[in-house]
């Protein structure tokens, strides 16, 4: 008989009483990182699925950022975090602090401080030649001289070259709080989207789909017809009701005060509460 048949390599073939009291009374062995990881899953050539011996993780190099949570030990996820589980200084969350006040007062803080200056963007309008918001812009204005390469038509260190490579496509059309803004140009570039945007969904589109979408549109239009006619009638019973309220209280007939007798004197031409003389001096 061959060694082979006899012994065996693999030893996850073999289970032992004691191993679901270490896995549930002592928490050893769950979400290891010790386990290999199947190199046919990232492959995507794994068969076995669920009873493949190896761990089944997707993009695990692509955690770029550390899990604060399990810094703490309070990670519940395990392998299914979408972060990472090292202590990589490199990859850590950034200092909620220094982003929000610009400043950290603890001295062994282990999260990054990043400088706000480099998370501004770059003036697109800036780039292209002009922005008319100057110094005032609240995106980063960068100087560069024009490369003449770019300009003679081709430049073969691409977006490499140290120089400036002005574009002469607009930018997007993007509302600024910094400065005033052109109502005018804005409005009327806004409303050249629109319509080629339109333009190109309806040729993109099938006839039927086109023709459910009009059927759409007819029938929202419709509704807002019937909703403009009932708050107009609503409108107009309102102003009825207020007329004949006010025609009731112009045409209602009160007594004249010399009929009125006043209970405190027994004298006519006052009520009661306007007595001058009083309770006490009716006789």
């Amino acid at each position: 008989m061959p060694d082979t048949d006899f012994f065996h390599t693999n030893g996850k073939n073999y289970s032992f009483d004691f191993e679901d009291f270490i896995k549930t009374e002592i928490g050893l062995g769950n979400n290891s990182d010790s386990d290999q990881i199947c190199q046919d899953f990232l492959r995507g050539t794994c068969t076995k699925g669920m009873k493949c011996e190896f761990k089944h993780t997707t993009n695990f190099r692509e955690k770029a950022v550390v899990c604060k949570h399990w810094l703490r030990g309070l990670c519940k996820k395990g392998d299914q975090c979408e972060f990472l589980h090292e202590f990589n200084m490199r990859k850590m969350p950034e200092c909620w602090f220094y982003s929000r006040y610009g400043e950290c007062s603890n001295e062994d803080c282990m999260y990054l401080h990043i400088d706000p200056e480099s998370k501004i963007k770059e003036c697109a309008w800036y780039a292209r030649g002009f922005c008319k918001h100057g110094p005032h812009c609240r995106h980063k204005h960068v100087r560069k001289v024009v490369c003449q390469l770019y300009l003679s038509g081709f430049c073969p260190k691409g977006s490499d070259c140290p120089n400036g490579h002005p574009k002469y496509e607009l930018p997007t059309v993007q509302r600024d709080h910094d400065g005033p803004e052109d109502e005018g140009t804005l409005k009327y570039s806004m409303e050249n989207e629109e319509n080629q945007r339109t333009g190109q969904q309806q040729q993109q589109t099938p006839p039927q789909q086109q023709q459910y979408q009009q059927h759409q549109h007819q029938q929202q239009q419709h509704q807002q017809h019937q909703q403009h006619q009932q708050h107009q009638h609503h409108q107009q019973h309102q102003q009825q009701h207020q007329q004949h309220h006010q025609h009731q209280q112009q045409h209602h007939n009160y007594r004249s005060l010399s009929e009125v007798t006043c209970f405190k004197c027994g004298e006519k031409g006052h009520f009661a509460n306007r007595c001058p003389r009083g309770q006490g001096n009716r006789y």
